[in-house]
């Protein structure tokens, strides 16, 4: 989320469609990854850090594609904290291609949003 070029970012599991140069008021960073592992195992993890005093707010989709250019969504997780939030979630899947589209916000103590930036990790083939 921070002022990075994109090119430099893709492949890290940060920010691979963000714009050359991003600024924001309240979001800090921003952070996904995606990770196969044996028998079809998926690591699904994203954080979201604000500037003191908001709410860090995280929604992870995982998304499978459906062979027509399009993804679903099948399983979802969320979670928010004072200054920052992490989640960490593994998913038993089937054969497919999978990627995780993580909408990471800032929020003040009232709920209401200040700040949304999505984003989406690498995809996978199992």
């Amino acid at each position: 989320c921070m002022s990075t070029s994109a090119q430099s970012m893709i492949g890290t599991g940060r920010m691979e469609s963000e714009p050359a140069v991003a600024r924001f008021i309240a979001i800090l960073s921003c952070y996904n990854n995606l990770t196969l592992n044996a028998g079809g195992r998926l690591t699904c993890e994203g954080d979201t850090m604000v500037q003191p005093g908001y709410v860090a707010d995280i929604i992870i989709e995982l998304q499978k594609s459906n062979g027509w250019g399009g993804w679903d969504t099948i399983k979802t997780w969320s979670g928010a904290d004072l200054d920052y939030v992490s989640l960490y979630q593994d998913w038993y899947v089937e054969h497919g291609t999978y990627r995780l589209k993580l909408t990471h916000r800032a929020l003040t103590g009232s709920w209401s949003v200040v700040e949304t930036f999505e984003n989406y990790s690498k995809t996978v083939t199992y």
